[in-house]
């Protein structure tokens, strides 16, 4: 191996294990309960929470929010063996409720958008080893609540890794996410979320083929640990509730190569069956989170 090669894959080594480190020390910090993404007695979403998570139907005890979230990204720099990737983030989230079934979300009407958030970023990607990825990741932007007429800063820093173990033709993915994000209001307020996941991924290929492409199945696992817990208010009391965790089962079809619609690369849908003691949500996956 050249000795600029070599170099490379230490330095990459090197920052990847800081990074985590430096995860790990945070992690095992007391870190004090958190009011974190508490809604007031109207039923206000958090914006930390809602551009943070997938889209999809999420029910909290009472209520109903439905997210519509557009990973917009854009690859500035290729990950290679020897190159560090550099990738633009450009989610935008649409929060959603005052509906009662699925079939009002077809008629909805500007009112009853309750937040649009914008929260551009930067992903570094590296490749510590062959098939471990470690993606650390920080964003910042805004947060619109259309009713009040105000917007919140929103911020979000942490870090991603997968790890791919090949099992003949097909494959096992390991990964893992460390999150802290928050908003904070002009009037002074804020809310913030701490969360740690793990998950699991096996992905075979199947013998049909869709839009004659190599077709592959997705069977996945994932937990939500929210480090402190995250708060919420029953609706119409003030008597709260807490989320410590989360567990998420999903499975999702995905074609090699990409389809491409009105330009954009499309290889990986899915559905993902995510619930609580008092949570429960279906949300739409278009890549394994990690």
């Amino acid at each position: 191996m050249p000795d600029s090669l070599k170099f490379r894959r230490q330095s990459q080594f090197l920052v990847a294990a800081t990074l985590f480190a430096s995860l790990f020390l945070l992690l095992s910090s007391r870190v004090p309960a958190q009011t974190a993404g508490t809604p007031d007695p109207r039923g206000d979403a958090s914006y930390s929470y809602a551009v943070f998570v997938g889209t999809g139907l999420y029910r909290f005890d009472d209520r109903q929010i439905f997210v519509l979230r557009i990973p917009v990204s854009w690859q500035l720099r290729e990950l290679e063996p020897d190159q560090m990737g550099v990738k633009l983030l450009l989610p935008v989230a649409i929060g959603i409720q005052n509906f009662d079934k699925l079939d009002d979300l077809l008629g909805f009407q500007l009112g009853d958008v309750q937040t649009i958030s914008f929260v551009p970023g930067v992903e570094l990607q590296f490749l510590p080893r062959p098939r471990w990825e470690v993606k650390p990741f920080v964003q910042g932007g805004v947060g619109w609540d259309p009713d009040a007429g105000t917007a919140d800063f929103i911020y979000g820093l942490g870090a991603r890794t997968n790890y791919v173990i090949p099992t003949g033709n097909a494959q096992i993915k390991v990964g893992g996410e460390y999150l802290l994000a928050g908003d904070k209001a002009n009037d002074g307020g804020s809310s913030n979320i701490n969360r740690f996941s793990l998950g699991i991924e096996y992905k075979h290929p199947i013998r049909w083929s869709l839009f004659n492409r190599q077709t592959s199945m997705h069977w996945r696992l994932i937990g939500y640990n929210y480090i402190g817990g995250l708060t919420f208010k029953t609706f119409p009391d003030t008597e709260s509730f807490e989320i410590d965790s989360e567990l998420e089962i999903g499975f999702a079809l995905s074609v090699d190569p990409a389809l491409k619609i009105i330009g954009i690369p499309a290889s990986h849908l899915g559905l993902g069956f995510r619930f609580s003691a008092h949570s429960r949500a279906i949300v739409v996956e278009t890549t394994f989170p990690f």
